[in-house]
């Protein structure tokens, strides 16, 4: 298993006693935030919203059935309600108040042990379930592997009040419950009979009492599902061993992954050596080939220039055959002159006197 930076710090704080169950870890990394509710904020709101609207009300006191008991033929007492119609004068008119009887949740456990926390008060409500998730998978993987000792603990209050949330007002059960609620009213008042409809006049006199939550943008609510996943791990703690103080030296390995790392080291250093080969022989041959090129592109080279040279050879030697013609015939001429020069140089000899 991989770990990530986060994840590291943890199994550190784990091995050092900070963190040894939810709570610990929750407070050690401030993964909650503190809420509560603004009973000042909540009646203002209302008040503007109501802005002085009445609601007529029985007043207190005044009964809408009355008890009659007689004895009937068999001597025998009994009992019987007789609803009673309310006349004008015990009506008034009150202005809106607001209700906080959710404003407090009770969580019983099996045992019977109760804890009660007051939203008014404030409670420190977990910022993301995610954040307790990957503890406990981190948990779950150190038990596992032995690097850590498992145990009970005493229960306490603040190991239920890690399962509150703060979310939007939309997203709760109780809008929703609401939304269904008033959904059946619709449907059921189109049915009621008139001895139905005094009854629901009788009994209609709770409209000026507000639910707080109808003047909240977000509600704190206890998480039941939350509860059941972490079930298991609310009444127990963790305690790390020599062994994880060695697999955090170990950079996190356990001694079979290290053994699986050393086992493979062969087979690593047989693919890369394999691989180096493979690289040395296609470059080896790529020289190769360039020295081949390099070689053709030389003889080529010396091809042109002997080609070139025999064409500047066959220029010069045309002209000087042309020249040579004609310096074998002045030879002769000059030849003739001197022929010619020598028989009239021994007649005039002769012809001298004697």
């Amino acid at each position: 298993m991989k770990f990530n930076k986060h994840q590291k710090e943890i199994i550190k704080k784990i091995a050092y006693g900070e963190i040894y169950d939810i709570v610990s870890y929750l407070k050690v990394f401030n993964l909650t935030t503190f809420q509560k509710y603004d009973s000042q904020s909540i009646e203002e709101k209302m008040r503007e919203k109501e802005n002085g609207t009445k609601y007529k009300k029985l007043k207190d006191g005044v009964q809408t059935f009355s008890l009659l008991t007689y004895t009937n033929n068999d001597l025998l007492p009994h009992t019987e309600f007789t609803p009673y119609i309310p006349k004008d004068n015990d009506f008034e008119f009150v202005e809106a108040k607001i209700s906080y009887t959710f404003a407090k949740k009770s969580i019983k456990l099996p045992n019977d042990t109760e804890y009660t926390f007051n939203l008014l008060d404030g409670v420190n409500c977990t910022n993301s379930f995610n954040n307790i998730k990957d503890f406990l998978t981190i948990w779950q993987y150190l038990k596992h592997e032995n690097l850590v000792l498992e145990v009970n603990k005493p229960v306490k209050k603040e190991d239920y009040e890690v399962f509150f949330e703060y979310i939007p007002i939309e997203q709760t059960s109780y809008m929703q419950s609401k939304a269904n609620k008033k959904t059946k009213i619709n449907n059921e008042s189109n049915n009621l009979s008139p001895t139905n409809n005094l009854s629901s006049f009788i009994h209609c006199d709770y409209d000026h009492i507000k639910d707080f939550r109808d003047y909240t943008d977000f509600h704190i609510e206890y998480n039941k599902s939350n509860e059941i996943v972490c079930n298991q791990f609310i009444d127990k703690q963790i305690i790390g061993n020599a062994d994880l103080e060695l697999f955090i030296k170990q950079k996190y390995r356990t001694r079979e992954q290290i053994a699986n790392i050393l086992n493979l080291i062969p087979a690593y250093l047989a693919l890369v050596i394999t691989l180096f080969f493979t690289i040395f022989q296609e470059i080896r041959n790529s020289t190769e080939m360039e020295q081949l090129i390099s070689s053709v592109s030389s003889i080529e080279s010396q091809l042109i220039e002997l080609t070139n040279t025999n064409m500047d050879l066959n220029t010069i030697y045309e002209p000087s055959t042309s020249l040579g013609s004609s310096t074998s015939l002045d030879s002769n001429t000059n030849l003739d002159s001197s022929t010619n020069l020598d028989s009239s140089t021994s007649l005039d000899a002769n012809n001298l006197p004697n």
